[in-house]
């Protein structure tokens, strides 16, 4: 996903995010036959191919109003011969150019032919070949030598600068790729970490919104599975708050799902940046812009929000409703790909017209169109930062409509309510219990009968190796649960 920051810092600067703005700003500088282009200082200025147009048109354009004003004036120009070859020399070079002549073996530098087609004063252009970096050079007949006086950038001089470009690009791809992958392998094991220290159960199976729960000391809520199921599009999740303040929301959009620790997506990514629309449509009060491409099992339903755009510019919508929209959205679209609707008011207010030329020069001012495609088959899986430390304090939870999600809250040490002695988490804790009243399978515990204050002990322990919910044993007084030792994975003891 390319990003623009805009972190607002003064220039020069040499932070990560603003070379990754820069490096965006130069490529649609580059590479976008039209439009505007955002600098990272706020700044909207042409692309290049719109200012090299706009300043052919005005080379054009003076010369001919050189020509125009020399023969208007040709009796008070006529006195002064130094101020007419300083105002028309250029101008009628290039305007008054007898033709473009070739590189060939008899004439390595194409001045043969062009010397032999002009008179002494006139001008010829010699092509240079595709491969050269100047596409041509304009040369002056003078007294029957040719005079180079001006040179075309070529291709390659162009491609040179989009091959530095794409350099860069290639390298930011690359060291953002490690640094996902190495974050993914810290994501993993950090969760093992948290549910090995976060180990007696407070809530478990909590399924429903949590309205107060007041955690005695620092706790661990941990995701065992969390679904988006929203109708209308619009991602969702959990949001972890301690005493009224947000301190964990994870989200996820809808047909997305997590369990154990891993993120599955039916979603895939499409890039169309600067792409060129397949269709423009005009309603009363929207324009319809299509981009068509091929998406293998792209889901194209058209009442099923099946485009989402992470940057949040596009707002989610069907293709049924897209005539209808208020502010600019997305959707797919039945002929393949997807379509963006936005209200005419929109793209007049931002100064552009309602016509195909006015329409791509308003989408040219964002900086990039990276959208995330439904369909119908898995397209990753990731890590999933799938557990919240919080503080102590009032705990709640609130859910997203059309979620669903099953997790616990594990505190580290046992509950004060529970504990009326020692820190029971020190072995120190249990030399004044001295009266073995059990020993052995904890299995065959079940119904024991204490007279007095008791501690359980553990000598020996190992699971099955299943992450699933809990992993451990369960201490119950009278039926009711006291405690819960959880031992994630393949733990011995």
């Amino acid at each position: 996903m390319a990003t623009r920051y805009d972190t607002g810092n003064q220039v020069p600067s040499n932070t990560m995010m603003d070379l990754s703005d820069n490096v965006q700003v130069l490529d649609s500088f580059i590479n976008n036959p039209e439009g505007t282009v955002p600098l990272r200082t706020g700044e909207v200025v042409p692309v290049l191919q719109a200012q090299l147009a706009e300043r052919i048109d005005g080379l054009t354009s003076i010369a001919q109003e050189a020509i125009d004003t020399s023969t208007a004036n040709a009796a008070v120009v006529a006195s002064d011969k130094s101020t007419v070859q300083s105002l028309t020399d250029t101008t009628t070079l290039v305007a008054a150019a007898v033709g473009v002549f070739t590189i060939t073996t008899e004439d390595p530098d194409g001045t043969i032919a062009g010397l032999a087609a002009t008179t002494d004063g006139q001008s010829f252009y010699v092509a240079q070949g595709t491969g050269a970096s100047t596409a041509a050079i304009l040369y002056k007949n003078v007294s029957g030598a040719a005079v180079a006086v001006a040179k075309l950038s070529g291709q390659a001089a162009v491609d040179a600068v989009a091959s530095s470009v794409s350099s860069g690009l290639r390298a930011t791809n690359n060291n953002v790729t490690a640094t996902n992958l190495t974050n993914s392998v810290q994501i993993g094991n950090q969760s093992k970490h948290i549910k090995h220290v976060f180990n007696t159960l407070q809530l478990n199976g909590i399924t429903a919104a949590v309205a107060a729960q007041f955690c005695p000391e620092r706790s661990a809520l941990i995701i065992n599975s969390l679904v988006n199921s929203n109708a209308v599009g619009v991602p969702g999740g959990i949001t972890v708050k301690v005493a009224g303040t947000t301190v964990y929301q994870p989200a996820i959009l809808p047909g997305e799902s997590v369990s154990a620790g891993v993120k599955t997506s039916p979603y895939a990514y499409k890039d169309i940046t600067g792409a060129v629309p397949a269709q423009i449509s005009y309603d009363t009060s929207i324009v319809r812009v299509r981009y068509a491409f091929t998406m293998i099992n792209q889901t194209l339903a058209i009442g099923g929000y099946n485009v989402q755009d992470k940057n949040n510019v596009f707002s989610p919508t069907t293709q049924t409703a897209a005539s209808t929209v208020t502010v600019r959205s997305v959707s797919s679209h039945s002929a393949g790909g997807i379509q963006l609707a936005i209200p005419n008011a929109l793209i007049t207010g931002a100064g552009f017209t309602l016509d195909d030329s006015g329409v791509k020069s308003y989408i040219a001012t964002f900086s990039a169109l990276v959208f995330w495609c439904l369909t119908s088959s898995v397209q990753s899986t990731e890590n999933f930062v799938d557990y919240a430390v919080v503080d102590a304090g009032a705990f709640s939870l609130d859910v997203t409509t059309g979620v669903t999600f099953n997790a616990s809250l594990y505190s580290s040490r046992i509950p004060t309510a529970e504990n009326g002695l020692d820190d029971l988490s020190k072995k120190s804790s249990f030399d004044g219990y001295s009266n073995k009243v059990f020993s052995g399978d904890l299995a065959e515990a079940s119904g024991l009968i204490v007279s007095d204050s008791a501690a359980l002990f553990l000598t020996e322990l190992s699971t099955n190796g299943t992450l699933a919910n809990v992993n451990g044993i369960t201490v119950l007084k009278d039926g009711t649960e006291i405690s819960r030792r959880y031992f994630p994975g393949a733990s011995t003891l």
